[in-house]
């Protein structure tokens, strides 16, 4: 099964940041997390990069992690 993570990027002013390179981590490591940039996308991605409206949305997939 695969989980959605989407946000917003902003500064500290509320300023969204387009074009930021957005990655994940493992909880409590620095391994990079595998991505997935659609549902039934097959290549995992270790990052992605915020749209016009600083907006960013990957998958993690249930078979990669426990």
């Amino acid at each position: 099964m695969r989980y959605l993570f989407q946000r917003t990027v902003a500064d500290g002013d509320g300023n969204v940041i387009y074009g930021a390179t957005v990655s994940a981590v493992l909880s409590g490591t620095s391994t990079a997390a595998k991505m997935y940039s659609s549902v039934t996308s097959t290549v995992a991605i270790y990052s992605t990069t915020t749209a016009i409206d600083g907006s960013y949305k990957f998958y993690t997939d249930d078979f990669d992690y426990d």
